[in-house]
């Protein structure tokens, strides 16, 4: 995937599904599974009648076990499809949700910034029956600038952003967000295709909390990106590549997630993930109900299920994701020993403090169009 660059569409959706693919793929191994709840989904269908909730989520998303815990706990049919492109499907569902029509699901599952555009338009319906899942959610997680509250949103998968190294090549830890902009790494810092990642950290970087950015700050952090482009500091806007070019040497430092970093540990166990001491990100996908949703009381079991410690576990093992749930660690370490004591996947409450969620909202979306463009202009070296 090395020197592959997305779109601008394709830049907001990537997260999406590079975690499950990286999980089942490694730094490019093919083994994809076939099958998986959608499947079982279509299979498990009868004639009887039933309840069912209808789910859109990423591509590998979701562990083998918990549509048939679901399911059996619940008496609702789980009605599993996933989608490849996060930006793709809320396109083709704009028209039949500014009709608050039904889109055929009755859950969807995006990442933050679709997240907030769904919000933003009045395109999603108040978790009015999930108040009981609402106040299980972490502190980091409960007051996002796209949903204060948690009212429309709720989290389904998440994880820690920050910077990523080859331990055999950057010898000294590195402890900054600005280390991203230090010449001794110039013409190899990867940066993330993903503006809310790259302008998150690079806000942090100059003393500004992502989670109440500016509008001004937002443009600032783009303006100082686009000179350390202009200046030969960046060598790529990169979306999960940035593995094998750490490896390689290609890059020395990157904008990395937690998750990624774990998926490669295997093969490459000399990379290393830090929070930076300004801080981090989390980078999430949430649960929401559309306007139009058909099965409405169905789809509030299915997300207080999910927003459970249970629940949460699971998908935090099978995703090597963080947990927003309290209570969840309890849960993982019964299933997962090893998972709950990993701190890129169990955060020390002293790192979790130093996180924050970018204010995908008004304030940011400009600043988000800018980086955009700036990551479609930029093409890396060739690699050799």
């Amino acid at each position: 995937m090395t020197g592959r660059f997305l779109s601008p569409r394709e830049a907001a959706a990537y997260e999406l599904s590079r975690r499950g693919f990286l999980r089942r793929a490694g730094l490019g191994a093919a083994g994809i599974a076939i099958g998986g709840p959608a499947l079982l989904a279509a299979c498990s269908k009868s004639s009887s009648p039933r309840r069912d909730v209808r789910v859109f989520n990423a591509p590998l998303a979701i562990d083998d076990n918990t549509q048939s815990i679901f399911e059996r706990t619940s008496g609702v049919f789980l009605d599993y499809h996933e989608y490849t492109d996060a930006e793709a499907y809320l396109r083709a569902s704009t028209r039949s949700l500014r009709a608050h029509h039904d889109i055929g699901a009755d859950v969807v599952v995006l990442p933050d910034a679709q997240t907030a555009t769904v919000i933003a338009s009045g395109w999603a319906r108040p978790l009015a029956s999930a108040d009981g899942a609402r106040h299980r959610a972490l502190p980091a997680f409960a007051n996002p600038g796209f949903d204060p509250g948690r009212k429309f949103s709720l989290p389904y998968s998440s994880s820690m952003v920050g910077l990523a190294y080859d331990r055999r090549r950057v010898h000294e830890p590195v402890r900054s967000a600005g280390a991203l902009f230090d010449p001794k790494f110039r013409g190899r810092v990867a940066m993330s295709a993903d503006a809310a990642e790259t302008l998150g950290l690079v806000a942090l970087a100059s003393g500004n909390d992502p989670a109440k950015v500016t509008a001004s700050q937002a443009a600032a952090a783009v303006q100082r990106v686009r000179g350390a482009v202009a200046g030969g500091q960046v060598r790529s806007f990169a979306t999960t590549e940035y593995v094998d070019d750490l490896v390689s040497g290609r890059a020395l430092l990157a904008v990395a997630r937690a998750d990624d970093v774990l998926a490669a540990l295997p093969v490459s166990p000399t990379l290393a993930f830090v929070v930076p001491d300004e801080g981090g990100l989390f980078s999430s996908t949430n649960m929401l109900i559309p306007i139009g949703a058909r099965n409405r009381d169905e789809a509030a079991v299915f997300v207080n299920f999910m927003f459970g410690p249970d629940a949460c576990s699971r998908i935090a093992s099978f995703t090597n994701g963080t947990m927003a749930v309290a209570g969840a660690g309890d849960s993982l370490q019964a299933i997962d020993a090893k998972a709950a004591s990993n701190p890129l996947i169990s955060p020390s409450p002293a790192v979790v403090a130093r996180l924050r969620i970018w204010a995908a909202n008004g304030a940011t979306t400009a600043a988000t169009a800018q980086f955009a463009s700036l990551v479609v202009s930029h093409t890396a070296p060739a690699a050799p």
